[in-house]
């Protein structure tokens, strides 16, 4: 008889997952340095206004509403009978859950869906796709609005990259909005082609109701100003004065690295993004970077506490699902 071969050792991680897996905890950790060396300064900042961390929080929260919202009328567009208070605790959990590693609040989010709404995965992964596009259209109108009165009214010069980057994802998001995705092939695996057919018709179900893309459109462009309003906070804050033009560059960079980013709840990343946005407008980088930095400390107490309560939320929602369901069962 002829023997076994033996198995194979399984391959061990590459160093580069090895890194990415780090890269979170060495950001957090390098964020927390860098606050600390400042703190002299953020005491101050807190001894002369108690009550702008406060209102930043409910900023916040505001914003995070708002682009619960957003996800409420796609859903409701792709046929999902969600309620306005389910939806908006879900939504806090997977903000929550998406500052572990791995995007699990997002996987949680899908999850739910499926097993209480009967929404696929595929079908999910349309929905996400279509409000990331219309992220990038409102991200690409608010810089370009930015710019525009950076140069005309503030008479500030403006590097030649943030305006064919914002000009280029407007490109990007009224092409995508117009033309259809291609129709599965037929040729392709199996997994793949019913995969791709279920993202496909999610897809298309919500770019045949342009009401409903103006409407989360017209949602995020709000939410974009509300979130300049909280970076003029966070740099008055520190005594800082900026142009609100200016703002209206830095925040689209803001919430386009948030959606971007390949760490968890972009942490880190989003706080480059805007300090290389600030930079750009010729604003200091470590002021830029430390307004950045509290604006963050606002967004993890607004996170912890509702995403807290959004949990336990879905989660009675789950298992009164469950519960009903095997007693349909029976």
């Amino acid at each position: 008889m002829a023997a076994l071969p033996e198995s194979e050792p399984k391959p061990s991680r590459s160093w580069r997952s090895r890194v990415l897996g780090l890269l979170p905890y060495v950001t957090a950790a390098l964020l927390v340095w860098f606050v600390a060396s400042r703190w002299d300064e953020l005491e101050h900042a807190f001894a002369e206004s108690p009550g702008a961390m406060v209102l930043l929080i409910v900023l916040v929260i505001v914003g995070q509403f708002m682009n619960a919202s957003e996800f409420y009328l796609l859903y409701r567009a792709a046929g999902v009978r969600i309620g306005l208070e389910e939806n908006w605790s879900l939504f806090s959990a997977g903000q929550l859950g998406n500052y572990l590693p791995m995007q699990i609040g997002t996987l949680y989010r899908f999850r739910y869906l499926k097993t209480v709404h009967g929404h696929h995965y595929m079908a999910n992964a349309s929905t996400l796709a279509m409000n990331l596009l219309l992220t990038v259209g409102s991200t690409a109108v608010c810089g370009l609005v930015g710019v525009a009165g950076a140069v005309i009214v503030d008479h500030q010069r403006v590097g030649w990259i943030l305006p064919v980057v914002f000009a280029a994802g407007l490109l990007v998001a009224l092409l995508a909005a117009i033309a259809p995705l291609p129709k599965p092939f037929a040729r392709a695996h199996h997994r793949i082609a019913k995969a791709w057919e279920g993202f496909h018709q999610g897809w298309e179900v919500l770019r045949r109701q342009p009401r409903v893309g103006a409407a989360v459109l017209a949602i995020d462009v709000a939410k974009l100003v509300i979130l300049a309003l909280r970076f003029e906070i966070a740099f008055s804050f520190l005594g800082i004065d900026i142009s609100f033009w200016a703002l209206l560059v830095i925040a689209p960079i803001a919430a386009l690295a948030s959606v971007l980013a390949f760490t968890p709840a972009a942490l880190g990343f989003r706080e480059v993004a805007v300090t290389g946005a600030a930079a750009a407008m010729g604003y200091s980088v470590s002021t830029s970077l430390l307004a950045s930095t509290v604006d963050r400390a606002a967004m993890l107490a607004a996170t912890v506490i509702v995403g807290s309560i959004g949990y336990l939320r879905t989660r009675h929602h789950a298992r009164r699902h469950e519960q009903s369901k095997g007693s349909r069962a029976e």
